[in-house]
């Protein structure tokens, strides 16, 4: 990088002579100059660019008209990926041909072009968090406005914005006239890319600082990241959750564990039902999650739910999905359950490896968002995994925190709005979730008849039943005018 720095040092000294050299010897006809030259550099720490290109007006630089401008620029750059935990060295080449218009009133002139440009990235070593590698040929718009209040100022403004991933750029100057070619003063520059995503695998939050015009994330080897807003969805043992709410104490158990698994088998009834037996003290889940090896085979997804505790009791082992299941302690609970559409048992026992997880939730908070930092998912709302709302309600915070962030004048106000809409709907699944969710009907009719019946009609009604399951699936989002309205 050094050494690209220098030739671009040197590169650009010698075109500013030339580009002196030239305007002196055509002084007499820069007045009716159709043509200009242009060249320059961009230093800065992490990169080094050279650019140039020309500018043609047929009707002469200070007319009004057509105008068209051609641009080639490249050089070098390096950042530091989170996704590989290293610096990056970039190369980009960049060739644009861009036609356009130009007004002139007085000192101020106003360029507006568009066409189409190619660029060329390379990275090494090759990183899968950024968009911008390869070969691209898209559209490119740009804008020039030059003013000049007094022969001896100038104020230069440009923008441009390319397709190729939203990348664009801006730039702003003034400059004191030092002699008959050059103008010296500051200068600013910003470039963006709209698609780049930073991923850090692996990182550990400690903490978090945020003031009026960002947060900084805390990591555990001593890295800051700084960002607009801080999203805390690191599940049930939240770090940013804990720091929000440092004396809340640990998840509340149920005295329930859950066992998972999931494998290729016969498909059943349609293909595409789903089984639900047992109340939330001891249940048994399976349907299908996706094709099978053959056309008469499903991948099968199996839960099964029991009482292996008190819930005064304290919790196993820590509340995560990677704690592999035993059979041992497993089978017991699937000994009672006798479906006359699948063979559980044979099902369960074939899956080699399958987890086990204490069901485990929070109380509902009575905030989420704290300035420039707030909670989603597990983080916000952790709740028993039933009615499927574990992940879905991760999702729904997800699509709402993204139309507040859109449209909101300011991240903060953007936060307070998502709080206001999600919190309370959460919370209700959560309480729901404790009385056994839509499943809940399956409870109240074992209440009704623990020894059993012969028509479910006469210890529960359709309409009763009924207004169980949609009454949740009202709460939780999924009712279908809710789910046709969102479409």
């Amino acid at each position: 990088m050094g050494v690209l720095r220098s030739c671009v040092a040197a590169v650009g000294a010698t075109m500013l002579v030339l580009c002196a050299i030239a305007a002196q010897a055509g002084t007499e006809e820069a007045n009716h100059a159709a043509l200009l030259f242009f060249a320059g550099t961009d230093l800065w720490r992490d990169g080094a660019f050279l650019n140039g290109g020309l500018l043609w007006s047929p009707a002469g630089l200070d007319t009004g008209g057509f105008t068209l401008k051609l641009l080639l620029n490249g050089g070098e750059y390096v950042y530091p990926s989170g996704g590989l935990h290293v610096d990056v060295d970039g190369t980009m080449l960049s060739a644009a041909a861009l036609p356009g218009w130009r007004w002139t009133r007085d000192s101020l002139t106003i360029d507006v072009f568009a066409g189409p440009v190619v660029q060329n990235y390379r990275l090494t070593p090759y990183d899968p968090g950024s968009r911008l590698r390869g070969f691209y040929a898209k559209a490119q718009f740009a804008t020039d406005v030059w003013y000049q209040p007094n022969p001896a100022t100038m104020i230069a403004l440009d923008g441009s914005i390319a397709s190729i991933g939203l990348v664009g750029a801006a730039r702003a100057a003034i400059g004191w006239r030092s002699s008959e070619s050059f103008f010296v003063g500051p200068e600013t520059q910003a470039i963006w890319c709209v698609d780049y995503q930073q991923l850090r695998f692996g990182a550990r939050v400690t903490g978090f600082e945020q003031d009026g015009f960002g947060v900084t994330l805390l990591l555990g080897d001593g890295r800051r990241v700084r960002g607009d807003v801080l999203i805390g969805a690191d599940g049930i043992h939240s770090v940013v959750r804990d720091k929000l709410f440092p004396n809340e104490g640990p998840p509340r158990w149920n005295g329930l564990m859950l066992w998972r698994g999931a494998i290729d088998w016969p498909a059943f009834l349609t293909g595409r039902s789903m089984i639900v037996a047992g109340g939330l003290a001891a249940k048994l889940v399976i349907y299908p999650i996706a094709e099978g090896s053959r056309p008469d085979k499903r991948l099968t997804n199996w839960a099964v739910v029991g009482r292996v505790g008190d819930p005064s009791m304290p919790i196993p082992q820590k509340q995560d999905w990677s704690r592999p299941g035993r059979f041992e302690d497993l089978m017991p609970h699937v000994q009672r359950f006798r479906i006359p559409y699948v063979d559980a048992r044979g099902l369960i026992e074939a899956t080699n490896e399958f987890w086990e997880y204490p069901m485990c939730d929070r109380d509902p908070l009575p905030r989420w968002s704290h300035g420039r930092v707030t909670l989603l998912g597990d983080a916000a709302h952790p709740m028993y995994p039933v009615g499927s709302n574990g992940a879905s309600q991760a999702i729904l915070d997800a699509r709402c925190l993204a139309d507040r962030l859109k449209d909101a004048d300011h991240p903060v106000y953007a936060l307070w709005s998502y709080e206001q809409t999600r919190l309370p709907m959460t919370a209700e699944i959560v309480q729901m979730n404790r009385r056994g969710g839509p499943e809940g009907v399956i409870d109240a009719v074992e209440a009704r008849a623990p020894e059993g019946f012969s028509n479910v009609d006469d210890v529960l009604s359709f309409e009763q039943r009924k207004a169980i399951v949609r009454g949740y699936a009202s709460a939780a989002g999924f009712a279908r005018e809710q789910v046709n309205k969102a479409a």
